[in-house]
């Protein structure tokens, strides 16, 4: 067999092992691909060992994420990235996978994080912002925010180049009974939510019919787009919500 000698393309490469993950019938593969949503990226380290086939060799797959992520990835779920990752290798390529590590990553400093972390420490970590924990990973911080995904992280970090004003993950309460937005966003005066819809956490239609009716009844318009969207083109998604915000 000829060799290309050629890496798969990193983020289509997480794409496929997370999307297997996430079609298993089981919880324990869920919860990994929703780890892995949380993840910065994932690089390739070529070795100089030879593998087990002829001209062949060796390669380890780095996984890049934060600090607070480090610990979520046992043994068993590494053992199961790699296993996931080979069906997804080409046989061509040239590389046969030797481990997967998981790797630190720093966080993305922006212009005023001395502000924002100095203001979440006097806040004593009090606030009214991603109320409910995830019960499925990790909770992954940007900007002093907390957000369930890595998605949501992108979506804000668009938002914020937007001149709207934004709440993430806000807590709402009408008479006791409570709903959390993904993202209220105020416009010119004009209010609306922007929510991301995954089959992952999202799983019952009729539950998301009654969140958009509770929200419609205090006259508050919601928007949805779906969570792959928005991971992949952030951009046009703030950009088509903002631009059916003028309408409403």
């Amino acid at each position: 067999m000829d060799f290309t000698y050629q890496f798969p393309d990193e983020e289509n490469f997480l794409f496929s092992i997370t999307q297997h993950l996430a079609n298993q019938n089981n919880n324990k593969d869920k919860q990994l691909a929703a780890l892995l949503t949380n993840i910065e990226r994932i690089s390739f380290s070529e070795t100089d060992q030879y593998s087990d086939r002829w001209n062949a060799y060796w390669v380890v797959i780095n996984i890049h994420a934060q600090q607070h992520l480090l610990k979520e990835f046992s043994k068993e779920r590494i053992d199961r990235v790699i296993d996931v990752a080979k069906l997804y290798m080409p046989s061509d390529s040239g590389y046969d996978i030797l481990q997967v590590e998981v790797v630190v990553e720093c966080y993305t400093a922006t212009n005023n994080w001395r502000d924002s972390i100095l203001k979440s420490l006097l806040a004593n970590g009090t606030n009214n912002q991603a109320s409910f924990p995830s019960s499925s990973h990790p909770m992954c911080k940007y900007n002093g925010m907390a957000f369930r995904s890595k998605t949501e992280r992108k979506v804000a970090k668009e938002l914020e180049k937007q001149d709207v004003l934004f709440y993430p993950l806000p807590l709402a309460n009408y008479k006791g009974d409570t709903k959390e937005n993904d993202f209220l966003v105020c416009k010119k005066g004009k209010w609306a939510t922007l929510e991301l819809v995954n089959d992952l956490y999202h799983k019952s239609v009729v539950k998301e019919v009654g969140r958009q009716s509770w929200f419609q009844k205090h006259h508050i318009q919601m928007m949805s787009f779906s969570s792959s969207d928005a991971y992949n083109d952030p951009d046009k998604v703030v950009k088509e919500f903002l631009d059916w915000m003028e309408g409403i």
